[in-house]
């Protein structure tokens, strides 16, 4: 008899540890709220990696584009939180922003974050466009990019 209860014990461990796996019992109406902190986003995370920001070789003049701004964290601790974008002549200056939880736990993992910046110079010439971030261990960095801007018709 002993030996079924042991198998009836173990049978619904199972039951119950598939139960729990698949579900979080500490689901999001149950987890604590979480802080959040915004800042510039890390666009630097060492070895090989793509440019934090993708752009067209050429635009038109005082046509307004799109360009992606990329931006890396945890998976669950950090969200896309915009971008500060200033032009000036042939000069663009842009700064990502996350939200970056300040409590709970984060997976240590590297997920990119990209989001939308639109930009326009109402100059000709070769432009250049800086992003202005910080690399994974906190310290400013920036990258560098040209394009070139045609007359418009």
């Amino acid at each position: 008899m002993s030996h079924l209860k042991a198998a009836y014990s173990l049978g619904f461990a199972f039951i119950l540890a598939t139960f729990l796996g698949c579900t979080n019992p500490f689901g999001p109406e149950r987890q604590p709220e979480r802080e959040w902190e915004r800042q510039v986003g890390a666009i630097e995370i060492g070895g090989a990696q793509e440019p934090p920001i993708e752009l067209p070789d050429t635009v038109e003049q005082g046509v307004p584009f799109a360009s992606t701004v990329v931006t890396f964290g945890s998976g669950n601790c950090v969200r896309a939180d915009g971008a500060d974008v200033d032009v000036s002549g042939l000069t663009a200056h842009i700064t990502p922003y996350d939200l970056v939880a300040i409590t709970g736990v984060c997976t240590d993992d590297l997920a990119p974050y990209p989001r939308e910046v639109t930009l326009q110079f109402d100059e000709v010439g070769e432009a250049t466009v800086w992003v202005h971030g910080r690399t994974l261990l906190g310290e400013p960095t920036q990258y560098e990019a040209q394009l070139l801007v045609l007359p418009g018709e």
